[in-house]
């Protein structure tokens, strides 16, 4: 649903949608407590991070970042490795926005190490995107050249033509 709400740029949408997951989650319907079958960290977490991710896209940064970090403490307690990684590619990128790309790089390089140690191979490739994205910003382009050649392949495996169009173009950025 968060890759719909996205690909669509239905960003209003996928926040009131993840909004009232949120508040259906923490306040169910005649107050019974949360079933046994869930994980209500992982669920919460990856709730509170999609909706902090479109709060993100419709300018409200603040907020955005509260719901982000939040999610995160959520997603690290509950120990999923993907969806951890996700969090961080989305705390990366605010940092990004904000013009700390030593950050984003740091969250960045965390995200790669625990979609590569979870097998996520897009996770992994859309690491490297980002990862190449900071390096650029810092002027190490030898090191963006490798990031972005790397998502390119694993892109190519997956058969991702939307991340491998943005990653070849952000090769041709460090090229140029």
């Amino acid at each position: 649903l968060y890759l719909f709400f996205s690909m669509q740029s239905r960003f209003q949408e996928g926040l009131e949608a993840f909004g009232r997951a949120v508040t259906g989650l923490l306040n169910p319907p005649g107050g019974s407590p949360t079933s046994g079958r869930i994980q209500p960290d992982l669920v919460l977490g990856k709730l509170l991070v999609r909706q902090g991710s479109f709060c993100m896209e419709l300018g409200h940064r603040a907020h955005g970042q509260e719901l982000l970090e939040k999610g995160f403490v959520f997603l690290c307690r509950s120990g999923h490795r993907q969806e951890t990684a996700f969090a961080l590619i989305q705390l990366g990128g605010l940092a990004y926005d904000e013009g700390d790309y030593a950050q984003a790089r740091q969250c960045h390089q965390e995200s790669l190490t625990l979609c590569q140690q979870a097998g996520d191979r897009w996770g992994t490739a859309r690491a490297f995107l980002f990862l190449g994205t900071a390096a650029t910003q810092l002027g190490e382009y030898g090191e963006a050249q490798q990031y972005f050649q790397a998502s390119s392949s694993i892109c190519r495996e997956l058969g991702d033509q939307i991340l491998l169009a943005r990653a070849l173009n952000n090769l041709a950025i460090v090229h140029y």
